[in-house]
Parts: C-alpha cells; structure tokens; sequence
C-alpha cells in the first residue's frame, strides 16, 4: 500500500524521524516498522519531501548516532538519487550550517555520480569533526 507522502506535515517528519532514531537505537531486528517505513520513502516520496525530511530529521538528530543514520541512509539515498540536480542547494546549505555538511561525511558514494561525489567530498574536506563512523 502506498502512503501519500505529502500529506505529511512537518510534525508528522519530525514525529517519523523520532521513532526511526529510536527503533535504530534499540537495534532490534524483530522490530523494523520505521526501517521498512523508510525504504519505503526512499522508493515513493518524492525529492522535495525526502529533502524536507532530512532539514527535520536534522533538527531532532540529538546523537551522533541519529546523524549516523540520517547521513547513511536518507541523505546517502537522496544524493544518489537526486544529487546532479540538488547538488548546488546541497553546496549551499552546507556552506551556511556547519551542522549540515557534518551530516555529509556519514554519507558513502554508493552509486552516487562522480561529479557529485566530488563535490560532495570537497565538503567533507572541511569539516574538522567527521562523524565517527
């Protein structure tokens, strides 16, 4: 069944990203509803709703674990995605929220474009504090 992504308002993202923070925390494999859930976003939502969940999930990230999975999973799947048109918005924010361009060295090329990745890593270059994995 298919979810209509954007009748998601911004307390629904942030409520999302909670629960997915917390469902990873735990680590329970029998216990995956958010993880599904976010796959599931990946395939259907669309690239101004996932960009719009990132900013949100963003906010609530309290841990660098949460950045973790904010970084490998939605940012890794949106630059791989949607990276050649977003990138200069990516560049962008990365330059005015320092918080933003740490959340990029979680993030792996994947099948990333080159191009890209490139400029992706020069962001990367300069962050002094990379997350930790």
């Amino acid at each position: 069944m298919s979810k209509d992504w954007d009748r998601y308002t911004d307390r629904d993202k942030d409520e999302l990203a909670e629960s997915w923070f917390t469902e990873c925390e735990h680590n329970d494999m029998d216990v995956c509803f958010y993880r599904d859930l976010m796959c599931q976003m990946y395939v259907e939502a669309s690239d101004n709703f996932i960009w719009s969940f990132i900013h949100r999930a963003l906010v609530i990230a309290h841990k660098d674990s949460d950045l973790e999975q904010l970084a490998a999973g939605p940012m890794e799947h949106f630059l791989a995605k949607y990276g050649d048109e977003w990138i200069d918005e990516i560049e962008m924010v990365a330059s005015k929220h320092y918080r933003f361009a740490r959340l990029l060295t979680g993030s792996w090329k994947t099948s990333t474009s080159d191009h890209v990745w490139r400029r992706v890593e020069a962001i990367q270059e300069k962050v002094h504090d990379p997350l930790p994995w």
